[in-house]
């Protein structure tokens, strides 16, 4: 349930990743701050917990960043994007399951949406996949000194635009084709946080009822989004800037510059 807790006696991953007593606020922390980023902590910033230790396996990290940096606010309290939460989250998929992250989401998610060629990207240059583009680093930044494969269940995804659209189709609350989830859980996910409005479980919501989701990386930036009028859309690139400014915006505008004329005209 969106409730159960995640660390701690009784909780989700109970003492998988340290015991009692836990730092302030671990044990208070539920499924549903997780996926709206409302922890209270391990943002997306400069101290990033997913860009240190790049020798640590999920399990090492959490352990060490659960006990080593605490955090700033009581969960449910504060927004703050973070990637460590839904690293976390990737590991609760595997407790309940019982399976690799990646086999479960692909077996029960993307298999059933039709998006059946993604896959966990690899590391380096030596990794890239069959028909996997090469990425573009700008600025001195370098697309292949990134633990990727360690980003899972946060970004470490390699897919097609058709493949994030089959699954965005499959989530999107029309009859057509079918989606996985209930009715209630899109219109769940759907939905901002109190703290947040503009942000549900892993979706960026928009007044109008539109959601999407834009990733960037160093070497690639891309955009998903699915409408209120049952039409979605997905843009990637295999480079993050133009003129060393993040493309995030440039791209968003482009993707909407061209479905414009395509909704206005009625075509579906």
């Amino acid at each position: 349930k969106l409730t159960d807790h995640i660390f701690g006696t009784g909780s989700v991953l109970g003492n998988d990743f340290g015991s009692a007593p836990f730092a302030a606020y671990i044990e208070e922390i539920t499924l549903l701050h997780l996926l709206t980023h409302t922890c209270g902590g391990w943002g997306n910033t400069g101290n990033d917990p997913m860009f240190s230790h790049p020798r640590f396996d999920h399990k090492r990290l959490i352990v060490e960043t659960i006990a080593n940096h605490p955090l700033q606010f009581q969960p449910g309290q504060h927004y703050s994007y973070s990637n460590f939460g839904y690293c976390i989250l990737g590991r609760v998929i595997e407790k309940l399951s019982g399976e690799s992250y990646s086999n479960f989401v692909q077996t029960e998610v993307l298999k059933p949406c039709g998006a059946s060629g993604m896959q966990i990207a690899g590391n380096t240059l030596a990794d890239i996949a069959v028909n996997e583009v090469h990425y573009y680093g700008q600025g001195g930044q370098n697309p292949y000194n990134l633990k990727v494969s360690r980003m899972d269940s946060h970004g470490g995804w390699i897919a097609t635009a058709s493949d994030l659209v089959s699954f965005a189709l499959g989530v999107d609350g029309f009859p057509t084709p079918p989606d996985i989830l209930s009715s209630q859980s899109i219109k769940t996910i759907s939905k901002g946080s109190t703290v947040y409005p503009k942000y549900g479980c892993g979706w960026s919501i928009s007044p109008t009822g539109n959601c999407w989701h834009m990733g960037s990386l160093p070497g690639t930036c891309t955009i998903l989004v699915r409408t209120s009028r049952g039409i979605s859309w997905a843009g990637l690139t295999n480079t993050r800037t133009v003129d060393q400014k993040p493309m995030t915006d440039d791209l968003d505008l482009l993707m909407w510059k061209m479905m414009r004329p395509i909704t206005e005209a009625g075509r579906v």
